[in-house]
């Protein structure tokens, strides 16, 4: 187990990892690579809570949790690749930010991970069911690919100027 990574570690996937264990702990993650096909696995159900950022790496996922209880963001060249049906590998809760050239790729798994909010290069995007472009989702975006969903609750408020 990995325990409270705060500052938040920079993480090398210059090559291909898997991490089993557990990370934990109030700091968030940086995976950072050369923007080559090399990748980082997540396996375990992890409970940091800073945060996670992808960027010119592939990090992997197979596991609910892999992604701890924070926000999660896709640099431009990054990829957030789905490795098994790992549905809630990103938290209910978390803001997901997605920079032009990120990628989400569901691959073969049928999933429909739920998020709160979606950003596009910082703009919040449409709540609803986003998907792969053809995939007869709402909102279809071409820097989703593969089977899966995800569903975007929105903010859940009103604003009344009186």
């Amino acid at each position: 187990m990995v325990s409270d990574p705060v500052p938040p570690p920079n993480v090398n996937g210059n090559c291909g990892n898997t991490f089993a264990g557990i990370i934990s702990g109030k700091g968030g993650i940086t995976f950072t690579g050369n923007g080559t096909d090399r990748f980082f696995r997540l396996t375990g159900a992890n409970t940091y809570k800073g945060g996670t950022s992808i960027n010119k790496v592939t990090v992997k996922v197979g596991t609910t949790s892999a992604l701890g209880t924070g926000d999660v963001t896709i640099g431009a060249t990054g990829k957030l690749a789905y490795d098994a049906d790992a549905i809630d590998a990103i938290a209910d809760t978390a803001v997901v930010n997605v920079t032009t050239g990120g990628v989400i790729d569901f691959g073969t798994h049928a999933v429909t991970e739920k998020v709160l909010m979606l950003t596009l290069d910082g703009v919040k995007q449409k709540a609803g069911i986003w998907g792969a472009v053809g995939s007869g989702a709402t909102h279809e975006a071409d820097w989703i690919t593969g089977s899966g969903f995800l569903k975007v609750a929105g903010l859940g408020f009103t604003v009344s100027v009186r």
